[in-house]
């Protein structure tokens, strides 16, 4: 079957390979995605089965032997032309691979590879659902079962759905102003998007678990908001993991005094702040009529 201006949509298969902490991407050297990023893959051919199918276009494009495991995502890939007709359409299916042996190198198809770690989600130019297959493999290979990556805006209901779900049983202890400056709008969250470097924790599911904001004021200070940590996933180290990636984004950019506020009806989130070398700073600021408490960490060396 011809590729381009196809009469039905081409079978295609993704894999998706975690690897030391680390996924492997790869650079298109050929038509449609010439010079754009993803996760090896290709077209099936005829006797194979899928699985056998990615496990062959990972040998073929980069060197490795992989075993394909279980079904991350099946993804539509169209291609409309100026014309209005419809010049690719593949459908393709991700598996989550393991390496068997071998080392990564640009073979047929491919011009670059390079392995990522989470935190750089978000920093690449991934086509398409790619940053998200990858998220999705990261979970699925963590023993945590959940990976912090960097948020885009596309992330924005997710975020506010985290926020609200982890502050709800909160609200009767908050301001009708507060309660709503700590969850977001849909205005205020691309605020936040755009003002700030955002985390967020994700599941092998794909949900949105937990959040953190960052920024830089001067510098030599940054200040972190927004951790929320929804319900169910709270003392299982996603605010670890979520403060870890927010101090290190910041160390990276000189930081050498952290700040944060939080507010009474949080006790757990002080003590937690506490645990991790915040200290309270004695100033007490006014939070749409709520006290409002900063904390305060001296922050040493560089990141990893």
């Amino acid at each position: 079957m011809k590729r381009e201006y196809p009469d039905r949509p081409v079978v295609a298969v993704g894999a998706v390979m975690i690897h030391d902490g680390r996924a492997l991407i790869v650079e298109r050297a050929a038509p449609p995605r010439k010079g754009e990023w993803t996760v090896p893959g290709g077209v099936l051919e005829l006797g194979e089965t899928l699985r056998q199918g990615a496990e062959r276009e990972v040998l073929e494009e980069t060197g490795l032997v992989v075993e394909a495991g279980e079904v991350l995502e099946v993804v539509d890939s169209i291609y409309p032309d100026s014309r209005g007709g419809t010049e690719y359409h593949y459908v393709l299916i991700d598996f989550l691979c393991r390496v068997i042996s071998g080392e990564a190198e640009a073979r047929s198809d491919v011009s670059r590879v390079r392995w990522i770690r989470p935190e750089e989600l978000g920093t690449m130019p991934l086509i398409g659902k790619t940053e998200q297959v990858i998220a999705k493999g990261f979970a699925r290979s963590s023993p945590s079962g959940f990976v912090v990556r960097r948020a885009r805006e596309r992330d924005a209901d997710e975020i506010l759905a985290c926020l609200g779900a982890a502050f709800e049983p909160y609200r009767e202890f908050y301001s009708r102003e507060a309660f709503e400056d700590t969850t977001l709008t849909r205005e205020t969250v691309y605020s936040r998007l755009s003002d700030m470097s955002v985390f967020v924790a994700q599941d092998a599911s794909g949900e949105v678990i937990g959040t953190i904001g960052c920024k830089m004021v001067d510098c030599e200070e940054g200040h972190l908001r927004g951790m929320a940590v929804r319900s169910g996933w709270q003392g299982r180290g996603v605010a670890e993991q979520l403060l870890r990636v927010a101090e290190s984004e910041l160390r990276a950019r000189g930081c050498q005094r952290l700040t944060l506020d939080t507010t009474a009806p949080l006790k757990r989130a002080m003590r937690f702040y506490e645990r991790n070398g915040y200290r309270p700073s004695g100033k007490v600021g006014d939070y749409h009529g709520m006290p409002l408490f900063e904390y305060v960490k001296a922050l040493r060396g560089r990141s990893d």
